[in-house]
């Protein structure tokens, strides 16, 4: 789901605050939720695990703004990350791709 989210990033682009833009753009929480559920919009259930491993992985990085809540999941955490404005295109699509391979060889 996470190396479906980086596709959907890299063909319809990355925005901040929405999860999409008229445009089609979205954040990564909204690129998450399409590639779950067809609707960048929700929080459709069948994106939490991949939630959950990002969220796990930005922490151990040090990259979830300070203070953020881990119970708080996507909104305030990766929406955050997502949001900081000098977070690139780029270091979204690697750290994506990055979880996604974590998760294939923990059989996730």
């Amino acid at each position: 789901m996470l190396e479906e989210a980086a596709r959907i990033l890299e063909r319809d682009g990355r925005c901040t605050i929405d999860f999409e833009k008229p445009d089609g753009s979205c954040c990564t929480v909204g690129a998450i939720n399409r590639a779950a559920s067809g609707d960048a919009d929700g929080w459709p259930v069948e994106a939490i695990p991949a939630l959950t491993a990002l969220i796990d992985h930005l922490d151990h990085l040090g990259l979830l703004p300070l203070g953020a809540p881990l119970a708080d999941v996507a909104a305030h955490t990766v929406g955050e990350w997502n949001d900081d404005p000098q977070r690139t295109d780029a270091e979204v699509l690697a750290v994506l791709r990055r979880v996604a391979g974590e998760c294939r060889e923990r059989g996730e």
